[in-house]
């Protein structure tokens, strides 16, 4: 069984999860991104993720408490500080649990050992509320199983409910910690969710429908685009998934001029989705270079990954742009002012060298 250290960073924190499979296996498998419980990554949560992993999975363990708190003895007070610290700043555990998942998800495509298609999620206690706090935020799992969870409830009130898998909840009401209010209240959230028309298998037709009924009396000579945005505050995400569950409706039904499509990491998939875009005037706009990072791209790597586009869809509708903005919020993204220009001089200089314009 191997366990490979993977190290991140949030805010500047140094942060250490790991990746648990059976190396002796040589078929893609499902990846089950776990969130262990408040002791973080230590030698206990190891032995249950080898023990989840088995031969049929690969798990992907998050580490939110940064690098070697596992390994430091801890009371039962000061393990309760600790994951209460994390469960009550919701914008750092989403940003940390999705900075997570985003690069142990990267490092297990690298090593070829999952199937992206496949992404479910495990929380146990303390664990099981930081992995429902990234459902709700939107992360594309399948499903979501919890096991004796704390605080199922959003730590911040009016948090939407944006879960798109089916979840899972297993709990005794008897417990203390998290009585049977709370659970019938996380209850009743899920079911209200539904009850708002949120059917994950039909949901996308509906916007469809919505999209193409607001663009119905826009003017001729009115360009209209979207941006499928997977989250970008300082230079972390919230969700990932490629495009295919949506791409034939997202690009061939809606009605848009256009799509600014983030392709700058693994989290967005391959690029065979695009064979839905229509021939004719509609574009895509491939967003090959990274705005969460000032390391400057080599401009070879990107003339490559524009031609394996262009497998799928003409290379006379495609542009090309940053994956997002360089400050979608007052605090920016991670890297530098003339990084950002150097950036933006190179997709220019590619857009002419490549279009000739």
């Amino acid at each position: 069984m191997a366990e490979k250290k993977v190290a991140y960073q949030v805010n500047g924190r140094p942060f250490e999860g790991m990746i648990v499979y059976d190396d002796a296996v040589s078929a893609k498998r499902p990846a089950i991104f776990m969130q262990p419980d408040w002791k973080g990554v230590c030698a206990d949560t190891i032995a249950q993720a080898r023990t989840v992993a088995g031969k049929d999975y690969v798990v992907l363990m998050a580490d939110m408490y940064g690098t070697g708190y596992g390994a430091k003895p801890k009371t039962r007070e000061q393990l309760a500080a600790g994951m209460r610290a994390v469960h009550t700043d919701v914008p750092f555990t989403v940003a940390c649990g999705g900075k997570a998942y985003e690069t142990l998800l990267a490092e297990a495509n690298k090593l070829g050992v999952v199937d992206p298609a496949r992404k479910v999620a495990i929380g146990y206690c303390a664990g099981g509320g930081f992995v429902l706090e990234q459902a709700r935020a939107g992360a594309d799992f399948k499903a979501v199983v919890v096991f004796h969870v704390t605080n199922p409830n959003p730590a911040a009130s009016g948090t939407p409910c944006n879960i798109k898998g089916r979840v899972l909840a297993i709990h005794g009401s008897a417990d203390p910690v998290t009585p049977k209010p709370m659970m019938d209240a996380f209850e009743e959230e899920l079911t209200k969710a539904k009850d708002r028309g949120l059917d994950v298998d039909h949901l996308q037709e509906t916007y469809t429908r919505t999209i193409n009924k607001a663009l119905e009396a826009k003017p001729a000579d009115m360009t209209i685009t979207t941006h499928v945005c997977r989250g970008n505050f300082r230079s972390t995400w919230i969700s990932s998934g490629g495009y295919e569950p949506v791409a034939e409706n997202l690009l061939g039904r809606c009605n848009y001029d256009g799509y600014f499509l983030e392709y700058d990491s693994d989290r967005a998939g391959g690029f065979e989705p695009l064979r839905h875009l229509p021939k004719g005037n509609k574009i895509v706009v491939l967003g090959l270079v990274t705005s969460k990072s000032g390391t400057l791209e080599k401009k070879e790597d990107v003339k490559r990954r524009i031609e394996e586009a262009s497998k799928f869809a003409p290379l006379e509708q495609f542009a090309l742009s940053p994956q997002c903005g360089f400050a979608s919020t007052e605090e920016g993204n991670v890297l530098a002012e003339e990084e950002q220009w150097a950036k933006l001089r190179m997709i220019n200089d590619l857009a002419r060298e490549v279009w000739g314009k």
